[in-house]
């Protein structure tokens, strides 16, 4: 029995995107065996278990509340956890987080946060949590809630913040979808905004002004009240694909006045990308089909790419609570594809077996988390959304953007290729 919901694991994630953070995580210690399995699985350079064999790097500590002395909380175990690991790591920002056997006994979190900040050169910033029906989504948003409270005050300087942007690890692809946004940004001679949960560290990040405009990517939930409560909000779509990119430098150029700088661009790109991509898409893609797995944000781009790639997509598999708003619900009916919420892993199993014997998918594309279910279907994967299945990359290998595009046409026909040749039989 697990005694952290799955919001823990939201916190983890955002944890891996700052370098210079820890956490102390008020439960017993099973949340560490889920940073180990972040670890171990989804992120090989984020170390919040520990690396070696005395883990001096570990980022994760937890706070026993089965030795607190208390009746009505942990305040004092609290205490003393905070100050053991400020000892250990001096000046670094910790992210104080409640487990749900804390939140049952009421530990009074930000009132030892608010009364220990001046005896620490340690930040304190305490995550927010107060549902035991809180996902790993809403565990990201509380991580993201408490670091704008951070940096987001009258003394900030920058006047553009990118909020509800979920990097998924500190890895060349994540990094090569950072880059391919500035630049994309840049292109049309936007300064570089500030960038929370970015994969740069929390004490050198730029501090922003409380008129600053929200640039929201809108992943998960929509965007909480911390995100748009100041300045004026820009909701954009990830850039995913040609239409999508296409439409994410649309909506910048129409808040910042430069629309014909934008469809310069595109027509730019139109043109380049089909010299690129034509081989895969002629050859390769065409008429061949993907399951597409993940959130439904990054679902609805991977859908959108593989289509104008000329793929069909029969099925999708989204990994949300069912209550969950599915983006283009109604595209995907329409062009029918099926769409299973929050399903159980066996039923996938089914799906993908059956599939890969009617001949309508060829390939996985998306979360790995069913990586072993598509393998034992014969069906290649390519990895593009969390969790991930150790399928690491120390190259800049963008998806996003124009530039990923052609990336990943170049993975899927690999892919695809390499499914067709491994089918036909021996010579």
């Amino acid at each position: 029995m697990r005694l952290t919901p799955p919001f823990i694991d939201g916190v983890l994630l955002a944890l891996g995107s700052l370098p210079d953070a820890c956490a102390i995580i008020d439960s017993p210690r099973c949340e560490m065996e889920r940073a180990f399995t972040f670890d171990s699985l989804h992120d090989w350079g984020t170390h919040l278990a520990g690396h070696g064999p005395y883990a001096r790097n570990r980022r994760v500590f937890a706070n026993d509340w089965r030795e607190g002395r208390q009746v009505t909380g942990t305040e004092d175990r609290l205490r003393e956890t905070i100050v053991r690991v400020a000892n250990r790591l001096p000046g670094r920002p910790i992210l104080i987080e409640r487990g749900l056997m804390s939140m049952f006994l009421h530990t009074d979190l930000p009132g030892i946060a608010a009364s220990m900040s001046e005896e620490l050169s340690n930040p304190l910033l305490v995550i927010d949590h107060s549902s035991p029906d809180d996902d790993w989504v809403d565990g990201w948003h509380s991580v993201q809630e408490a670091v704008l409270n951070h940096i987001v005050g009258p003394e900030g300087t920058a006047d553009t913040v990118i909020t509800n942007y979920c990097m998924h690890r500190q890895e060349g692809d994540e990094f090569g979808n950072l880059l391919e946004i500035h630049r994309l940004m840049n292109s049309l001679e936007i300064p570089d905004p500030a960038w929370p949960l970015a994969g740069q560290p929390l004490e050198g990040m730029q501090k922003v002004s409380q008129e600053a405009t929200r640039i929201s990517f809108g992943f998960g939930e929509p965007t909480r009240e911390q995100c748009r409560k100041e300045g004026q909000q820009l909701d954009l779509t990830l850039p995913i694909g040609f239409e999508g990119t296409s439409a994410f430098l649309r909506t910048l150029a129409n808040h910042y006045g430069c629309r014909d700088a934008a469809e310069a661009i595109i027509e730019e790109q139109h043109k380049r990308l089909g010299e690129r991509i034509i081989n895969h898409v002629t050859r390769t893609l065409t008429g061949r089909g993907a399951v597409v797995v993940g959130d439904p944000q990054r679902v609805h781009g991977l859908c959108g790419i593989l289509r104008e790639l000329g793929m069909d997509v029969p099925l999708v598999v989204l990994l949300r609570r069912p209550d969950a708003e599915i983006p283009g619900r109604e595209r995907f009916e329409a062009a029918g594809t099926e769409i299973l919420v929050f399903p159980d892993a066996q039923d996938v199993a089914r799906r993908l077996a059956s599939a890969a014997k009617t001949d309508c998918c060829h390939v996985v594309v998306g979360s790995g988390i069913f990586r072993d279910a598509a393998r034992a279907a014969g069906l290649p994967m390519v990895e593009t959304a969390m969790p991930f299945r150790l399928e690491h990359f120390t190259a800049s290998t963008p998806w996003m953007g124009f530039e990923g595009m052609v990336v990943l046409a170049d993975r899927l026909g690999n892919a695809v290729a390499r499914g067709t040749y491994e089918a036909k039989p021996p010579m």
